[in-house]
């Protein structure tokens, strides 16, 4: 499920989502729907 994001300018972070719970992988894509609303540093550093 995880693969396709890793092609993102975001991807770096869901590599290491492998480590969290399912909620925090449903508030990661969250974050990488509003991504492109958002700065991209910003929304590296909130993820």
């Amino acid at each position: 499920m995880i693969e396709p994001f890793r092609k993102r300018p975001i991807g770096i972070i869901t590599r290491q989502s492998r480590s969290l719970s399912p909620i925090a992988r449903i508030f990661l894509a969250m974050v990488m729907e509003q991504a492109p609303k958002m700065d991209l540093p910003a929304a590296i550093e909130w993820g």
